[in-house]
């Protein structure tokens, strides 16, 4: 990103999202946002400047973590703050727990399909929630190395709770 330095690039992170949040409550980067930056660049990728830093917080590789290493601790603290991509497990297994206990009230067995949309408590009104149990149930068959992967961020406890869901079809067991 050339001579942009992580301060002028995390203050217009922050107030696209202060802006956003106005009129989308619980509104997060994604991968993929791009906006008009105040340095006069029309589509900077600021979704994908954010990943790749975010990349360097898991240590998923040595030349995204070298860059990462290059903010200052107060940078990464700021960058860290910043509400991006997927919501995160707790917050999500939370919403889909209470969204089978009600479902279950007034339709006992309910399980939730794969197209499942819920309204989430985090702002999002089309939170594909049966899509992410999908998307962790593959890897807990181990059907990809990339699903599966994303299944191993989760500790112990969110896997337990990720399993215990009502999802899909009745099992044949």
């Amino acid at each position: 990103y050339g001579d942009i330095s992580p301060d002028a690039a995390l203050d217009a992170l922050e107030a696209e999202v202060a802006q956003q949040q106005c009129t989308k409550p619980g509104w997060r980067i994604p991968a993929n946002h791009v906006l008009a930056a105040p340095w006069g660049d029309p589509k900077w990728k600021a979704g994908s400047w954010v990943a790749y830093r975010r990349l360097r917080q898991t240590g998923d590789c040595d030349l995204v973590r070298s860059s990462r290493g290059k903010m200052t601790e107060r940078q990464r603290q700021r960058l860290d703050a910043l509400p991006y991509g997927d919501i995160s497990p707790d917050a999500a297994l939370d919403a889909l727990e209470a969204e089978v206990a009600q479902q279950q009230c007034t339709k006992p067995g309910w399980r939730i399909p794969a197209n499942h949309v819920l309204a989430a408590p985090w702002g999002d009104p089309k939170w594909k929630a049966g899509s992410w149990v999908a998307y962790r149930r593959l890897r807990q068959t181990g059907d990809c190395d990339l699903v599966r992967s994303s299944r191993g961020k989760m500790t112990e406890r969110q896997r337990q709770r990720l399993d215990a869901l009502p999802y899909g079809d009745i099992s044949p067991d």
